[in-house]
């Protein structure tokens, strides 16, 4: 094996670590992160994650101006997101997320926010929607 001068050795070693990172890495260095676009303006974005028979979040504050991209993501078993008040009424199946966008909601209020998939509110998945 040749002998390198020590300033070609000591450049060899970080060289040689990048090519193995950037192998290892999965993809190459040429490919863009993923990007989060926010909601256009008069649109709010919501998240709602429905799990072990509980909202996350189970009180939800709306802007009654804004249409809403509501997304929600059942962790485990089949739930809806129901406010009976609002005509909202949307199931999504155990281990599923469903995105919709709802228009603005113009009824100021606090509205029952619950699951009505049988014994699932009185196990605790209940909340409030507020419209302002």
């Amino acid at each position: 094996m040749p002998h390198l001068p020590l300033p070609l050795r000591l450049l060899a070693t970080p060289i040689a670590a990048s090519a193995i990172l950037v192998a290892c890495s999965g993809g190459d260095a040429s490919t863009p992160a993923p990007t989060i676009t926010p909601p256009p303006a008069g649109v709010m974005a919501l998240s709602v994650e429905l799990s072990n028979f509980k909202f996350v979040s189970k009180d939800i504050t709306l802007d009654g101006t804004k249409a809403i991209d509501l997304t929600l993501h059942s962790n485990d078993v089949k739930h809806t997101f129901t406010v009976h008040a609002l005509n909202i009424d949307i199931t999504v199946d155990g281990g599923q997320t469903k995105t919709l966008r709802l228009p603005p909601i113009t009824k100021p209020g606090s509205y029952k926010l619950s699951c009505d998939i049988a014994g699932h509110e009185a196990a605790g998945m209940a909340g409030t929607v507020t419209v302002r």
